[in-house]
């Protein structure tokens, strides 16, 4: 039988409803063939990197277990992107979904469609718990007073286990 191997994957969004298209994102990692969604962070509103000009993103991150190969893994991330309408036009532009493999098990993978750990990691404080000035947290759903450091109220898929959120203070 395969093991289950621990995947880590940054979720952003910054154009419709990014709250929504986050929070789906969740249900449908969830929903990926054996694979389970066994952690979520809160959600966060960051700073876009890159030279194009847009808006801030909403972004969170997800712990995953897998018995899937890095690259199908990928292929179902993508597939997920393609499905909220996901278009890569763009380097660093907007998006109404991103989906990135950020840890696969302790692998270190170097191929031309999959680099993990991701290279970005490092700057994404979101996905690795560090408290940077270009990322806070999303305001809550019960409102939208743009308040920094009020994370939205997640609601856990029934997939999840009791795992702490990832990047939590």
């Amino acid at each position: 039988m395969t093991p289950w191997i621990p995947a880590y994957v940054g979720i952003g969004s910054n154009l419709g409803d990014s709250r929504a298209r986050v929070e789906a994102a969740f249900d449908a990692l969830g929903a990926i063939a054996d694979t389970m969604l066994v952690a979520r962070s809160r959600l966060y509103r960051t700073h876009p990197f890159g030279p194009v000009q847009q808006g801030d993103f909403i972004n969170a991150a997800a712990g995953l277990l897998t018995r899937l190969p890095a690259g199908k893994l990928l292929a179902a991330l993508r597939a997920i992107e393609a499905a909220q309408g996901r278009i890569r036009a763009e380097r660093w532009g907007p998006r109404t979904l991103d989906l990135d493999l950020l840890v696969y098990g302790d692998r270190c993978i170097a191929e031309a469609e999959i680099v993990v750990p991701h290279p970005g990691i490092a700057e994404r404080g979101f996905a690795s718990g560090s408290d940077n000035s270009s990322t806070r947290s999303a305001p809550s759903s019960k409102t939208e007073s743009g308040a920094p450091g009020r994370p939205a109220a997640p609601s856990r898929p029934s997939r999840a286990a009791t795992s702490p959120a990832i990047g939590a203070n």
